[in-house]
């Protein structure tokens, strides 16, 4: 199992689905599963609903519930999302993939027609830094904000991912 974690818009499911094409890897998106159980739309559209229902971590002990059942050979996206998340699995390797600059994500938002970077979305950026700034003082992690990086990351950890449940490299 890999888990692949960073900030919104940051690219982490384009990535992740192609390392689930080239490997035959389990796709697991956290953000699809809030998404579905809280009848939120993908386009997230509807960010003052979002916000007002608490999203995330309503459903936290649906998703922990998900990851500890997933197969091996799977890449979970947006996982962990909080602490209490992030200690469930102390040997899985995590992925965090960021951006370089807010202009970035407010260029990509732009793009999928989001055009909320405001408040909302500044406060998630900022709690998922204060997230990140306690999970590594916890734990190694794979931290870029390059694509391509992260990527390299994945590809190497998925062919180490044997059938039989082999040990993990060290990168």
């Amino acid at each position: 199992m890999i888990c692949l974690t960073g900030l919104p818009l940051a690219g982490k499911t384009t990535i992740a689905l192609k390392i689930v094409k080239e490997f035959n890897f389990t796709y697991i998106s956290t953000g699809d599963i809030v998404r579905g159980m809280g009848g939120l739309r993908k386009d997230f559209t509807d960010l003052q609903h979002m916000k007002k229902r608490g999203y995330s971590l309503k459903y936290d002990d649906y998703i922990i519930q998900i990851v500890k059942s997933a197969p091996y050979r799977s890449i979970i996206d947006g996982f962990p999302r909080n602490m209490r998340q992030a200690v469930l699995l102390p040997n899985v390797p995590i992925i965090v993939l960021l951006v370089e600059h807010m202009n970035i994500l407010k260029a990509r938002a732009h793009a999928r027609g989001r055009d909320e970077l405001d408040g909302y979305w500044f406060e998630r950026v900022k709690s998922f830094d204060r997230f990140m700034d306690k999970l590594s003082r916890s734990r190694s992690l794979l931290v870029t904000t390059s694509q391509e990086k992260a990527y390299e990351y994945l590809k190497i950890l998925a062919q180490e991912h044997r059938e039989d449940g082999g040990t993990l490299p060290k990168l």
